[in-house]
């Protein structure tokens, strides 16, 4: 019995299992070994990460336009199908993530150089130690789906997984805290803190000490490097709607061009088949895109809303540019004040007169 109207946002991001916030913590680690096992032999066909991600983020861009035009309680008429697929997709793209999460944490643990083990002797309990000795060390993450560990559960196992990163000592390119974080995106879920949701909105940008993530080989294929920090650019920009119009781009599949026409049938947005890749770069994007920007003035440079685009764009990076050098201005007058400068580069505190009483 749901305690709100299925065709209302109360329910789709209070009631679905993609947006709920549930402790999964006390399930049985060999309960989690199964359902790992049955992840594994879903994954026959290998996809790309950034299309997932891509789908991802358009859906999750939608669904923000959604709930600016339509309160929590309201019936939610022709947009219900795209808010219905971006919970399929929920489901989806985080069963794959979070098996995924759960494979590469405990395979990097095999690196771990056993004379750190007794630092997590005094912590955790002998089974798990052994678990990392004895079948982590050989089989990697195939350990985990038909793990024997009775008595410990989920939450136990990644709090084990998470000190082998953050406590013990790693040298050069494996392990250490970074793992650390992978593993806390994943942990975060399972003690309930965050939604798959959000696992996923985090997933995508998390890396180790030389990659992305996604370069591990097993449930995802043909991971491209940069392609995936184009993809968190235009997604911080909020650009993804028109990363797939353009069709200028990788990594846009059949998927997401349907998603997009379902978007705009409904009447939710009208997305132009350009990205402001000038804004992009506004809002603090990791890359430059210098001929990205000369393609796309090359290609629109004559459509009038292109152009009113570019312009506000404009306005805005001087506008930033002007409020970022007020405020270095302002930094060094706090700086300064109290000082002289005795010579360039040299200052001094102004010496204060105290009068005699």
């Amino acid at each position: 019995m749901f305690a709100y109207d299925t065709d209302t946002l109360n329910h789709h991001t209070k009631e679905r299992p993609g947006t709920m916030f549930r402790d999964l913590s006390g399930v049985p680690m060999n309960e989690m070994g199964k359902a790992l096992a049955v992840a594994k032999q879903r994954a026959n066909g290998k996809v790309q990460p950034e299309q997932e991600a891509v789908v991802f983020y358009l859906l999750n861009h939608a669904v923000a336009e959604i709930a600016q035009k339509v309160d929590t309680d309201e019936p939610l008429g022709d947009y219900l199908p795209i808010v219905e697929n971006y919970h399929r997709a929920l489901n989806r793209l985080g069963f794959r993530l979070f098996s995924y999460l759960f494979c590469i944490t405990t395979r990097e643990a095999r690196h771990l150089n056993e004379i750190q083990f007794s630092k997590l002797s005094a912590a955790h309990p002998p089974v798990l130690v052994n678990f990392l000795s004895n079948r982590i060390k050989s089989k990697a993450q195939e350990a985990l789906f038909d793990c024997d560990l009775p008595g410990v559960t989920v939450g136990q196992y990644l709090d084990f997984i998470a000190d082998i990163y953050y406590v013990c000592t790693w040298g050069g390119s494996f392990g250490g805290p970074k793992w650390g974080v992978i593993t806390d995106c994943l942990r975060s879920v399972v003690k309930g803190e965050s939604s798959i949701e959000m696992m996923l909105d985090v997933g995508y940008t998390l890396a180790h000490n030389t990659s992305s993530i996604f370069n591990k080989g097993m449930y995802y294929n043909d991971y491209s490097g940069d392609d995936m920090i184009v993809i968190l650019d235009c997604q911080r920009a909020g650009q993804i709607p028109n990363y797939v119009k353009s069709g200028e781009y990788p990594h846009v599949n059949k998927e997401a061009h349907g998603l997009l026409k379902q978007i705009e049938d409904a009447g939710l947005m009208t997305v132009q088949p350009w990205v402001n890749w000038g804004l992009v770069e506004l809002l603090g994007s990791m890359k430059k895109y210098p001929s990205f920007k000369v393609a796309t003035e090359h290609k629109f440079g004559g459509n009038a809303d292109y152009q009113v685009e570019v312009a506000s764009t404009a306005d805005k990076a001087h506008a930033k540019q002007v409020a970022n050098l007020a405020a270095l201005a302002a930094k060094e007058a706090a700086e300064n004040e109290g000082t002289i400068e005795i010579m360039p580069g040299v200052k001094l505190k102004k010496a204060k007169a105290v009068r005699a009483a």
